[in-house]
């Protein structure tokens, strides 16, 4: 087991170095740290790309060891070509190690604690892994899945031959996929709005409001704060300690009590990390090469593989900054033409990998598969949360919690010109219209992940927006700032999930493959405890 599990995380290891490589030489991110954070999804990302196409003409293993050659002969070219760009002093290498593996401790422990309840992504992997391309469902092996299968492809493509079995490797990389996409997003802030602020804003990512899937439960806000509701009151120590220091014991009685959010579908936490990288660096570089170019179509196209909505609507935004950017620069009409062209090439190519790339878009675009969205207006949006919600509680406080129409609309306000920060509240935005006007004929529940995504592009919007403002002020009001957020916003809205945490890594991580028999928990909570693969009903994946 433990030989198997150091060969997995030596190929993420691998993977991310690559990524590093093309962040800084492809993406130009001067940053070190960011360019570490944002290349451990950016290798994956691309490798998982190459070997869906790959895996197309060369099947089975022959195509797996076709991919690792070219994508590592790929990233050491890069890195001998551009050898005085990848130098990262050996303090900050040390640093972003020692906190990447604390995160991944951390996430994995929590992952842990979830069992794996989506269970086609795992029988797609089990397809994958048993040498099947394209992939198909396991109980019908004759048809094609046009299926979000790219969690599943990583999964079966990245588990050891001997060692972690498939539930095992989906936590890992489940565990590691959060962890990428925290230093992401907290690198970002740091570098925009400094440390103090990155420190304090960082954590909200814990938020129960980052669920992208809430069906059977209460919607959860994405921010609470606490605020006077009258005069004080008897009651009101105890108000505030349950919110500030909340009992939490196991088992969860919801899911959305579990964090890090969103751990047992890294599908969705890969789409979020992969569109804010691309959207990140296309806001940051006004020329773009075609190294540039390239490495933004392939993420985007890897997203839609994950996630086809997160991907669309990145790669519509991209759109629309290419093209403000050459009406902004009041072109000629002779030249406006080729400077649409040039513009247009990178969102083009990305089209044109969603189109051809497989998944749902492809199943779509071919006719195997019938879309089954339609139009028409949600009765109950209402019940969403989208504005919000306030709760009054004993003793003159009540806690006040913000959907994504306020949180995106904050953002937006305090954004002014900055560009990401309108990029993200505009993804935010699309959700929210996506989410009370489409409607899924298969299942009418599933577009509840609109709800998801628009809170989380909500939240990261809110993050980058807040982090540059206070990052403007001097440095006696920016302590103040600081110290506000943390009291009032922050920690009212991590307590819980930093609580449940807690249990986690209590709870501790167990590197071992999962056990056939329930976990101790599993009794009370269908979503805990570890699970194990039964045999599939076709031989084709035996």
């Amino acid at each position: 087991m433990v030989p198997g599990f150091l060969l997995l995380v030596l190929e993420l290891l691998a993977l991310a170095a690559v990524g590093f490589v093309v962040a800084r030489v492809g993406l130009r991110q001067g940053n070190d740290l960011s360019a570490l954070a944002q290349g451990m999804v950016i290798g994956l990302a691309l490798w998982g790309l190459a070997l869906n196409f790959v895996l197309r003409f060369v099947p089975g293993l022959a195509g797996l060891l076709l991919t690792w050659m070219a994508v590592l002969a790929a990233g050491a070219w890069m890195g001998w070509r551009a050898a005085a760009d990848l130098r990262v002093p050996i303090r900050t290498l040390a640093g972003f190690t020692a906190a990447a593996f604390g995160l991944f401790w951390i996430a994995l422990a929590s992952r842990q604690l979830l069992m794996n309840p989506d269970s086609i992504h795992l029988a797609l992997a089990a397809s994958i892994n048993a040498g099947n391309w394209p992939p198909a469902l396991p109980w019908n092996p004759d048809h094609e899945v046009p299926y979000h299968y790219a969690a599943a492809l990583l999964m079966g493509m990245l588990a050891p031959p001997v060692g972690p079995d498939l539930p095992f490797t989906s936590e890992v990389l489940g565990a590691y996929a959060w962890t990428a996409f925290a230093l992401i997003v907290g690198t970002t802030l740091a570098r925009r709005g400094g440390w103090t602020s990155a420190m304090v804003l960082t954590p909200l990512l814990l938020t129960a409001g980052a669920w992208a899937l809430v069906i059977f439960t209460e919607v959860p806000s994405i921010l609470k704060i606490a605020v006077p509701n009258g005069l004080p009151a008897a009651g009101l120590r105890s108000s505030l300690a349950d919110e500030y220091l909340p009992t939490v014991s196991l088992p969860w009685s919801a899911e959305t009590e579990a964090a890090p959010a969103n751990i047992w579908r890294p599908s969705f936490v890969l789409a979020y990390a992969l569109a804010f990288v691309a959207l990140e660096r296309v806001v940051a570089m006004r020329r773009q090469g075609w190294p540039a170019r390239l490495t933004v179509a392939g993420l985007l196209a890897f997203a839609g593989l994950l996630d086809e909505a997160v991907a669309l609507v990145a790669l519509g935004l991209w759109t629309v900054l290419e093209a403000g950017r050459v009406i902004g620069g009041r072109p000629t009409w002779r030249e406006a033409g080729r400077l649409l062209a040039r513009a247009g090439s990178g969102p083009a190519l990305a089209a044109l990998l969603l189109a051809v790339g497989g998944g749902v878009i492809s199943g779509v675009l071919t006719g195997s598969a019938g879309g089954g969205l339609s139009l028409g207006w949600v009765a109950d949006a209402s019940g969403r949360t989208l504005l919000g919600s306030f709760v009054g509680l004993a003793g003159g406080v009540g806690i006040l919690g913000l959907g994504p129409v306020v949180v995106a609309g904050v953002a937006a306000v305090l954004a002014r010109r900055d560009l990401l920060t309108l990029t993200l509240a505009g993804a935010s935005a699309a959700f929210l219209l996506a989410a009370v006007s489409l409607q899924y004929e298969f299942a009418e529940h599933d577009v509840v992940r609109m709800d998801g995504h628009a809170r989380n592009f909500a939240l990261l919007a809110i993050l980058v927006a807040v982090g540059d403002r206070v990052s403007a002020l001097r440095v006696q009001w920016r302590i103040v700032a600081v110290a506000l957020i943390a009291i009032v916003v922050t920690w009212p809205t991590v307590a819980r999930p930093v609580r449940s945490v807690g249990l986690a890594v209590g709870n501790g991580v167990q590197v071992a493959n999962a056990d056939a028999r329930a976990h101790a928990f599993a009794e009370a909570a269908w979503f805990m405890g570890r699970e194990s693969m039964s045999p599939f009903a076709s031989e084709a994946v035996m």
